[in-house]
């Protein structure tokens, strides 16, 4: 019998994608998703932390969504810090950072002399320990979790808020929470959770917060903006003119990625800031129906899942 050789062929290709199948280990079967190698892996006490590395680009995943890859984080993390203290009329002294456990914000906040302390509230004790002390990690927060500036504090940020004295002022307060997928998380995006961080803002200083696609996740994004401008006409009784200044960038992993910022007396910037990429500055336009994100109506999980 001839057998031809576009038949030896197959054969030879399914007895080795058998074989990988067969080889594969528990961590990779659980995992089928993932094409990078996954080098680390941890379930915690509130959620699953991965790292994976694949050509050099270094990928945190919490609960199977990516959070950051070495590749392009600086773009997200230089919006995160810089842009908003470029809008401050003032230098910061204080800096308070909720979430941000791998320390990448914190890294950005060190480049300034002015600043003299930093405080993290981090609700995942692991994800501090990873950052602080896994060798390709730490080189990756340039250390940042080891700066004597720092102070860590273990604790959910929303409680901490409530808790806090309110003498307890920054003048830098940035909010690096994962996106409102869950009621859990929809918590840390609600007017409870911004006028308690309002009231912990300096008179000159300035708040800013992720706030996912303004492409993907328009909905999501105009949801965090008026919940944000509600609090703070709540807190001032709209005596005083908060200003809200959304901005966006592209970020590879992401693509256009949304940041909101605010405070009393900060500059107003042009409409778009050159870099590469360039920060596009969108004029904060009221929506005709507010989604406004609280504790008692929890809108944003919702909002966020119809828009992936």
């Amino acid at each position: 019998m001839k057998i031809s050789k576009q038949y030896i062929f197959l054969v030879l290709i399914t007895c080795f994608l058998n074989c990988k199948i067969q080889s594969r280990t528990p961590l990779e079967e659980k995992n089928v998703a993932y094409i990078e190698d996954i080098v680390f892996i941890k379930k915690t006490n509130y959620q699953k932390l991965i790292i994976t590395e694949y050509q050099g680009d270094t990928r945190l995943y919490l609960d199977d969504h990516i959070q950051f890859s070495s590749k392009d984080e600086a773009i997200y993390h230089e919006a995160l810090v810089h842009i908003p203290i470029s809008l401050s009329i003032q230098k910061p002294m204080s800096a308070l950072v909720l979430g941000g456990g791998d320390g990448m914000a914190i890294r950005e906040i060190l480049k300034y002399p002015s600043i003299q302390n930093i405080k993290i509230i981090e609700l995942d004790k692991d994800m501090i320990d990873l950052f602080k002390n896994q060798s390709i990690l730490k080189k990756l927060n340039n250390e940042s979790l080891h700066s004597n500036k720092l102070q860590i504090v273990i604790s959910d940020a929303f409680q901490w808020l409530q808790d806090a004295p309110k003498s307890e002022k920054y003048d830098l307060i940035i909010a690096d929470f994962p996106d409102p997928s869950t009621a859990i998380l929809g918590k840390l995006y609600t007017v409870s959770l911004y006028l308690n961080v309002l009231k912990h803002l300096n008179e000159n200083g300035v708040f800013v917060t992720q706030s996912t696609s303004p492409i993907l996740s328009s909905a999501t994004f105009q949801c965090i903006q008026e919940t944000i401008q509600y609090s703070t006409q709540e807190l001032e009784r709209n005596r005083v003119g908060w200003k809200i200044i959304p901005y966006q960038t592209y970020i590879p992993s992401f693509g256009s990625w949304g940041f909101i910022a605010t405070g009393k007396h900060i500059v107003l910037p042009k409409q778009t800031m050159v870099g590469n990429p360039p920060i596009v500055f969108k004029p904060y336009s009221k929506s005709s129906v507010p989604f406004i994100n609280t504790v008692e109506q929890p809108i944003l999980a919702d909002i966020y899942s119809h828009s992936k």
